[in-house]
């Protein structure tokens, strides 16, 4: 290439210079109008030799050029990105709409990775619809749960708890967010996503995205439609459990994270399966035909006893009922009870899909005295607010089981 550019040089000096000025000054500016023509073939060779666009970019990372560069820390994707990016600036300042997204999607494909994208207003309907503004400028537009377990497909039965929907996932969830910003970001904002129990602990979460990994939010331009996702495992998280997807967005320079319009950030409810065996059993009572009691045990324990209950759901339950156990002696007298939403607060009844077997196991304590007394228990389900207790198919409020003696 180099002899090329050479010849090119020496034959634009010799043939086009002269064509163009006076003869008097050809003789004493040979050299300096050789040198001057220098930038012109330079520019020349390059549009002649060199093609643009993705298919330069495409022969770059055939050559293993970014490869190279990136081994060396030498290429930056901010910097190169960022001169698409104030170019997009100013299309969008001179009102070039389409320049301004052609730019912007310049600039993201820079990216190794490709968490980020600008999305097509036509595509906006793949996500679940919502409005959650955070700080003054940036807005949660949808979202969408991807369940990436291959154990199990995912339900997407609605839940009616705060507007939110439900998803069940086995292994490993990947969450989409939409997002548009109402104005230019000031800041690079780091997104993350977290999961929250029944009593609102965070029990996994994923690591913030950093504000320039993959594409720094600072660069987003305004009302346009940006998606972004991250992926949060399940795995180690009890099963069957009923989980809140949480979303938080921080502002890394001031150290604070950014107020969340509604639902304090909480976008949706996710839920592990419960093991499906026992689904076969004939319950021994039914409580409204709502849920049925498959079996019971009692475990006794040096301090108490231990009462594992078995349920299936037999229909969609619109209310969290609360399970009660009585322990008994013979004369009916209570001896020790336990109350509280199944499986210790973690699968409230109106996650419950028809067909579900939850295990659950109820826990009291008294000494060894008391406990020798024990007879039979009392079960059953009621809603809190009011204490009524649903019925089973005998018309009583609560199914009785004599207990083995020790």
């Amino acid at each position: 290439m180099l002899w090329l550019f050479a010849t090119t040089s020496l034959l634009v000096a010799r043939l086009v210079v002269p064509r163009l000025a006076p003869v008097s000054i050809i003789h004493r500016t040979n050299s300096l109008a050789a040198l001057v023509c220098i930038p012109v073939c330079f520019g020349l060779f390059l549009i002649t030799t060199i093609p643009a666009g993705d298919w330069h970019r495409q022969q770059l990372v055939e050559s293993g050029y970014y490869q190279q560069n990136q081994a060396r820390a030498e290429f930056d994707f901010e910097q190169f990105s960022n001169e698409f990016v104030e170019r997009a600036r100013y299309d969008e300042a001179t009102g070039q709409t389409r320049a301004a997204l052609s730019d912007s999607q310049r600039a993201l494909a820079l990216w190794d990775t490709h968490t980020r994208q600008l999305v097509d207003p036509d595509a906006v309907s793949q996500f679940q619809a919502l409005q959650i503004q955070f700080g003054n400028e940036l807005q949660l537009m949808g979202y969408r749960l991807e369940d990436t377990g291959d154990e199990r497909r995912a339900s997407t039965r609605p839940i009616p708890l705060e507007g939110c929907a439900a998803f069940v996932a086995t292994c490993s969830l990947k969450v989409h967010l939409l997002w548009r910003a109402t104005h230019r970001l000031p800041e690079d904002y780091d997104v993350g996503v977290l999961l929250l129990d029944t009593s609102g602990q965070v029990v996994a979460r994923t690591r913030p995205a950093l504000g320039l990994d993959p594409f720094p939010t600072s660069w987003w331009l305004p009302k346009v439609w940006m998606s972004d996702y991250q992926e949060i495992t399940l795995d180690g998280l009890p099963s069957p459990a009923l989980l809140r997807v949480r979303i938080e967005v921080f502002d890394a320079k001031a150290n604070r994270r950014l107020p969340a319009s509604a639902n304090n950030g909480v976008i949706a409810e996710l839920k592990r399966l419960p093991d499906a065996s026992g689904s076969d059993r004939q319950p021994v009572a039914t409580f409204a035909n709502e849920a049925s009691l498959l079996a019971y045990d009692v475990i006794r324990e040096a301090s108490g006893a231990s009462v594992a209950l078995t349920w299936r759901a037999e229909t969609v339950m619109g209310k969290d009922y609360t399970i009660f156990v009585h322990l008994l002696d013979a004369q009916n007298q209570m001896l020790a009870q336990s109350d509280g939403q199944p499986v210790a607060g973690l699968y409230p009844t109106h996650a419950w899909d028809p067909g579900e077997i939850i295990y659950d196991v109820h826990r009291v304590t008294m000494n060894a005295d008391v406990l020798a007394r024990l007879d039979h228990i009392a079960i059953g389900l009621y809603t809190l607010d009011d204490g009524k207790r649903l019925p089973i198919s005998t018309g009583a409020d609560a199914a009785t089981f004599a207990v083995r003696a020790p």
